[in-house]
């Protein structure tokens, strides 16, 4: 079964310390925005190449199965993931909000890779 990968590249603004970042993406964000069965989140810090010192947050989904669960189109979220979000809103929403203020929110970028797996 072929995993997702969803790929959000990052851009700080410049004011923004890194390790102000990192801690609030680690302490903060990530405990508080809604987990998916199927789903692991992390944060990613170039080390080498074109994006040294930049940021991605990758999301890890088992399989297309388990993405489409919650999202089966693009922009789309299903009534489950709905119901996660809802239940979470306000601490999901300002955990955005407080996140959008340490990023250049307009050069956010984001594609989901499908693993090729040659079966």
């Amino acid at each position: 079964m072929a995993k997702v990968f969803g790929i959000h590249m990052i851009e700080l603004r410049s004011n923004v310390d890194a390790a102000d970042f990192e801690r609030y993406v680690l302490k903060e964000y990530l405990p508080s925005v809604p987990t998916f069965a199927g789903w692991q989140a992390r944060l990613l810090k170039g080390d080498r190449g074109e994006r040294v010192g930049q940021y991605l947050l990758v999301f890890e989904i088992d399989s297309i199965e388990a993405r489409n669960r919650y999202f089966p189109m693009e922009g789309q979220m299903s009534e489950e993931a709905q119901v996660v979000f809802q239940a979470l809103a306000s601490a999901s929403q300002a955990a955005v909000n407080r996140l959008n203020t340490f990023t250049i929110e307009e050069h956010a970028v984001h594609t989901d890779y499908v693993e090729v797996t040659g079966d």
